[in-house]
């Protein structure tokens, strides 16, 4: 027997430590928000990239409660060599719970303890009987009014057994034959491509079934057909975004921003879980909705990336620059909403401008390429007075390039039925774009990868500044002089 010992059994002898994880979740909001915008990558092209899906993932979750108008979709174009996409990886778990998804049986409600294979024929048993009663109802309290309720009740209780819940679906899921498109009762959705199963339905009913998507429906109050709001997340390789697929996406006439970038390995921060709990908070949260501004901030690196949005999309459809521009001019109060709600308790004014001109800076900058990026498939391709007749040979002339490899100027001329002076003229907006490189007489078309690194270094893009870091300094500052 020991005496006198003055080992504890209760004290930790220092061999575990607190996961990265759990410190997180004690870290003040704002801090979470800057470590990832400033610290999720080294590189800066990442860092904009994953704080833009971070703020349109965050809209989404929200939805029309946070602006009445349409919602942001968004697709992710990686374009590592990995093949993987590190950024959507977050966005999943930011957006989609698959536990939401999967049927189960309910605790209670109309269909409780039923099996879940009886609910298929109870939801039409359900529908079929509402529809004989009519589309409107009395609301006196009358038999026919509660026999009405009670198959509306029943009609819910059996989609929620069957087809569980949630803001966010497999986008081959999503739908339902007889009764549509599923959501819960704000009738919105996000659609989310998980697999290739979800991006082949996409891919197909956005070029042959374009409806299905542009006036997308389900079972709504009265379970009658109504309009239901659908925003896209999800990432597409290269080899599923292009040609009928891009030009019939923009034609929607939806925000739909496509982000290209380069990330290939995990994002390097230590708070996703933090912020996936932040994100779960803010989709029920009681914020006031966002209205478009009329005009936006106002500073040189605004006006920098407004005339490149301006110029790019007065070269797209009507429908689709107006739908872009009503979300950028709303975008300054999400990140308003976002900041606050995260913050507005535990961060000065100054920390909160700085993380809010951070939030938007970086979603911008991201947004605004994204749509520079639709040069790469001739969407919104930059070709100057001379070359704008010849916009349809300028994209023949990207296709012939890069199906050759290296080819020399006088071939372009024999193939591409282009004159000498036409050629000159193409060429010089198309290496403008880094679409092609020209090295003396040889034209070599650019890579998807190359043309992505570029597109984040070119100068007509100015870089975002770190303000977070400013009122940090200039507070250390301060209690230096002190």
């Amino acid at each position: 027997m020991m005496t006198g010992s003055k080992i504890n059994p209760f004290q930790n002898p220092g061999s575990w430590q607190v996961p990265e994880q759990l410190l997180a979740l004690n870290k003040p909001t704002p801090e979470l928000l800057a470590d990832f915008i400033h610290g999720c990558s080294l590189d800066p092209a990442t860092r904009t990239a994953a704080t833009t899906a971070l703020v349109l993932s965050l809209w989404q979750l929200r939805g029309r409660a946070l602006t009445r108008e349409a919602v942001p979709s968004m697709l992710l174009l990686p374009a590592g060599e990995s093949g993987d996409d590190p950024i959507d990886q977050f966005v999943r778990g930011l957006v989609y719970n698959a536990a939401e998804n999967k049927p189960r049986v309910q605790t209670k409600g109309a269909f409780m303890g039923a099996p879940i294979d009886l609910a298929p024929t109870a939801m039409e048993n359900a529908f079929l009987k509402r529809q004989a009663l009519g589309r409107e109802l009395p609301t006196d309290g009358s038999d026919r009014y509660y026999e009405a309720k009670g198959a509306e009740d029943r009609f819910h209780a059996a989609r929620l057994t069957a087809f569980g819940y949630g803001s966010s679906r497999p986008y081959a899921k999503a739908w339902h034959p007889e009764y549509g498109l599923l959501t819960d009762e704000d009738n919105q959705v996000i659609l989310r491509l998980n697999g290739e199963s979800d991006r082949a339905a996409f891919c197909s009913d956005v070029v042959n079934d374009t409806g299905k998507l542009a006036f997308a429906e389900g079972t709504g109050p009265n379970l009658l057909m109504v309009p239901k709001s659908v925003s896209l997340s999800g990432s597409l390789t290269p080899g599923n975004w292009k040609g009928q697929t891009v030009g019939m996406s923009i034609a929607l006439g939806w925000p739909l921003f496509a982000l290209p970038h380069s990330a290939d390995a995990p994002l390097t921060t230590g708070n996703e879980t933090a912020l996936q709990s932040l994100a779960m908070i803010w989709k029920n949260a009681n914020i006031l909705p966002v209205s478009a501004s009329p005009r936006l901030p106002v500073s040189d690196w605004v006006a920098a990336y407004q005339t490149a949005l301006r110029r790019r999309l007065a070269m797209l459809p009507a429908t689709y620059e107006y739908a872009v521009l009503q979300a950028v001019h709303q975008l300054d109060g999400v990140c308003d909403r976002i900041v606050n709600f995260a913050g507005g308790s535990e961060a000065g004014l100054e920390e909160r401008v700085a993380l809010c001109q951070d939030l938007y800076q970086h979603a911008l900058r991201g947004m605004v390429l994204g749509i520079v990026g639709l040069s790469w498939h001739g969407y919104g391709l930059y070709l100057g007075m001379e070359g704008e007749p010849l916009r349809a040979e300028a994209v023949k002339l990207l296709e012939y390039l890069r199906g050759r490899g290296p080819t020399s100027k006088s071939a372009i001329l024999q193939n591409c039925h282009l004159k000498k002076h036409q050629r000159d003229v193409l060429l010089e907006h198309l290496a403008a774009e880094d679409l092609v490189r020209v090295d003396g007489a040889t034209v070599t078309a650019t890579t998807f990868s190359e043309f992505v690194r570029a597109l984040y270094k070119r100068e007509e893009f100015p870089q975002v500044t770190n303000h977070w870091a400013e009122v940090g300094e200039g507070r250390k500052a301060t209690k230096a002089s002190v």
